[in-house]
């Protein structure tokens, strides 16, 4: 009776607070993750198949007010950020994305998570985390980002 009572205690606030996500919301969760992973590899084809491939695509960066409109002005930012970071001494690198809050309204979405980011440089642990806002639609089955901006959560 003492073991059942210890495992319902461990196992009602787990369920309580446990997240029923649809298909659609994992498969968001997904895309968002993946986004990370692919900037990590530098993989640029991974990059494109998780934006929408048209003008209306939007990358607004906070810091320098600057909204980066269209895959190909994406792609060119990217690759630019790239070349800032090919000789990087950073080891380890590890985007997830948590706390998600999520709203599918038929073949749209918005987001807003914490995006994390972890790595190691000269051996000491460094990383940082901001919110991430996203603007998806899905295409023929597939969610891809149309819009989305990183705001630094305050200190």
């Amino acid at each position: 009776m003492k073991n059942l009572i210890l495992l319902l205690s461990v196992l009602f606030p787990a369920t309580l607070f446990a997240q029923n996500w649809s298909a659609d919301e994992k498969a968001i969760m997904n895309t968002l993750n993946e986004e990370g992973a692919a900037f990590i590899e530098m993989d640029m084809d991974r990059l494109a198949a998780v934006h929408v491939q048209d003008g209306s695509v939007v990358r607004y960066n906070l810091g320098d007010d600057k909204a980066i409109t269209g895959w190909t002005e994406i792609k060119a930012s990217f690759e630019e950020m790239f070349e800032g970071v090919k000789d990087n001494s950073w080891e380890n690198p590890k985007n997830t994305k948590e706390n998600f809050i999520i709203k599918v309204t038929g073949k749209t979405a918005w987001v807003l998570c914490d995006n994390v980011w972890n790595w190691e440089e000269n051996g000491e642990k460094m990383g940082f985390v901001n919110k991430e806002i996203s603007f998806l639609e899905k295409e023929k089955g597939t969610w891809k980002l149309s819009f989305y901006t990183f705001i630094v959560k305050p200190e």
